[in-house]
């Protein structure tokens, strides 16, 4: 399973989720993996009709997802190929975003059909899209998903979400949303939507969510609307004398090295840091475990 989490800060609209697939072995669930990118990016370019090069709209739209991974990241490469080569006659059309979701939702309906029909109803997946309309500027969230008794008679819908009204969006774990409500309805507010979904992600109680976080933010004032961050998280190291600390620079839950960042062609990727209080507390633990390392290295040295 997952969580994935959407919310709106300020005018913004904000996707996180976990990383961790999982298989039902009888009662129990096994990780598969711990990396599974669970937000994408998806570009939606529309042309003139007749021209691939006459321009009339080029962003990005958010996507995630819950439930079968193959076939969600499957669906996913299929949205970014055909939402990128939409066209309209701009005399007699007007770009609206309803009417290209209602292009992915008929994708989705196709993709989750054929799955019915193999009869691999554990495929099945639920997605949020979200993005910003061309010819309104309005910012929107949108649900595909299903419900069924036993996978048998199931039923898919499309439904728009009102943001401002539900304030935050699940999709997943049950046991993980209830869990992720109390944490983040506690007063006073001691835990920001990244550090409850972390939480979570160590709760061993929980074994269908894991991983590291995957963030993406959809901004009207960014170039392409929707971007993936990526989030600094750091931990202790000790290499054999000292303890210090180590940051992972992580871009949906890959751990990228350095040397990506290096040279005269690099990679350049924003990064959130919702983990500084935590940071500088392994601060403070890399100096007492440094104390201890010097304590037992002087009392070796005396045995001698």
């Amino acid at each position: 399973m997952t969580l994935c989490i959407a919310w709106k800060q300020n005018a913004k609209i904000c996707f996180a989720s976990d990383s961790r697939l999982t298989i039902r072995q009888g009662i129990d669930y096994v990780t598969t993996s711990d990396s599974a990118p669970k937000i994408f990016s998806i570009p939606v370019r529309i042309y003139e009709a007749g021209t691939q090069h006459n321009l009339l709209y080029d962003k990005d739209w958010g996507f995630c997802l819950a439930g079968g991974y193959v076939s969600a990241s499957g669906y996913s490469d299929t949205l970014s190929e055909l939402l990128s080569n939409l066209q309209i006659v701009p005399s007699i059309s007007i770009i609206d975003y309803e009417k290209i979701i209602n292009i992915a939702y008929k994708i989705y309906l196709q993709i989750s059909n054929e799955l019915i029909q193999q009869r691999q109803y554990g495929a099945l997946c639920k997605i949020l899209i979200t993005g910003i309309c061309p010819s309104s500027n309005k910012t929107f969230i949108y649900e595909f998903g299903y419900t069924s008794k036993n996978y048998t008679d199931v039923q898919f819908y499309m439904k728009e979400i009102d943001i401002d009204k539900e304030l935050i969006v699940y999709l997943g774990d049950k046991a993980a949303i209830n869990s992720f409500n109390q944490k983040i309805c506690t007063w006073p507010p001691k835990l920001n939507h990244l550090k409850c979904l972390k939480d979570i992600c160590n709760d061993s109680d929980i074994p269908t969510v894991g991983g590291r976080l995957q963030y993406g933010v959809l901004d009207i004032s960014h170039p392409k609307h929707f971007s993936i961050f990526g989030i600094l998280e750091s931990e202790l190291e000790f290499d054999g004398m000292f303890w210090s600390i180590k940051d992972n620079f992580l871009f949906r839950s890959i751990n990228l090295p350095p040397q990506l960042f290096e040279g005269d062609i690099h990679v350049q990727k924003t990064y959130v840091t919702p983990f500084d209080i935590e940071r500088n507390l392994l601060f403070d633990e890399a100096e007492i475990k440094n104390e201890e390392e010097q304590k037992l290295r002087l009392e070796k040295k005396n045995e001698l």
